[in-house]
């Protein structure tokens, strides 16, 4: 929400800016988050504590206006052209730069358009958001990246703990990284080399990175299939999770050390029986 309303009060030409500052500021939440979270160990407390900060962004709203396509597609004229005059007049220019310009604009909307409001079925909107294209391409998107998200999570929280790294240092230090990345990303986007150029190095790095977290979840399957025949042994587990990891992903360097002495504990204990 606060993502959104700082690119609503933004002019277009410091969109970027106030885009990649309020990732950095997400960052900075990542950090307050964690310490109240230290600080009160208790989840309803916590809970607490993140309504407060979310509810000072609540009185702004009620001084926020409406956007200008939100009032167009509420087809509420009168209101939208306060509005432009608004803007126009915050941004110093003169009646005459845009008000033909809108006066065009309402000439060529059709007056079904303007008197009427049209509404589509449920099942005409559902069949439309499915072969409509770009849409399918952005939903596309959106899952990739909520995938890779995914991975990237399970991925550096289990290497913290084969670490022996708090849980409170793990997000702070996974906060300075994400920083890191949002700074890093947004200079390499404004200098010569593009989005293009960025992305496709990016495309890499989350190929990469899927790679590595299936072999490592392989290995994990792999391991657990073992623990359920009756005849596995420690050596066989052993040399499974040695050869897996160790070649496969340097990040779970120590994961056949703590792997092995796990289920060493394990077996001793008797948990795992047929």
């Amino acid at each position: 929400m606060a993502f959104i309303l700082m690119l609503e009060i933004t002019s277009s030409a410091h969109t970027s800016l106030v885009g990649n500052t309020a990732l950095v500021a997400y960052t900075i939440g990542e950090a307050i988050i964690t310490l109240s979270a230290y600080l009160t160990l208790d989840w309803q407390k916590l809970k607490w504590v993140n309504a407060i900060f979310i509810g000072l962004v609540l009185p702004y709203l009620y001084f926020m206006p409406e956007t200008p396509l939100y009032l167009y597609a509420k087809q509420q004229y009168t209101e939208l052209e306060a509005l432009l005059r608004r803007i126009a007049t915050r941004n110093k220019r003169t009646e005459e730069q845009w008000y033909p310009s809108y006066q065009k604009f309402l000439r060529n909307q059709s007056i079904t358009e303007v008197n009427n409001e049209t509404k589509m079925s449920f099942s005409k909107q559902v069949r439309q958001l499915f072969l409509h294209r770009p849409t399918v391409i952005k939903v596309l998107i959106t899952d990739l990246l909520g995938f890779t998200t995914y991975l990237l999570y399970y991925e550096i929280s289990y290497g913290f703990e084969l670490m022996n790294i708090s849980p409170y240092l793990g997000v702070l230090i996974g906060a300075v990284v994400e920083a890191i990345g949002y700074i890093t990303g947004s200079f390499l986007v404004v200098t010569r080399l593009g989005r293009k150029a960025v992305g496709s190095k990016i495309g890499v790095g989350i190929i990469v990175m899927i790679v590595t977290f299936s072999f490592a979840l392989i290995a994990l399957v792999d391991g657990f299939l073992l623990l359920n025949q009756s005849d596995a042994t420690l050596e066989q587990l052993q040399q499974r999770f040695q050869s897996t990891f160790i070649n496969n992903s340097a990040v779970c360097e120590a994961a056949p050390e703590v792997a092995t002495a796990d289920i060493s504990e394990t077996l001793r204990s008797g948990t795992y029986q047929q």
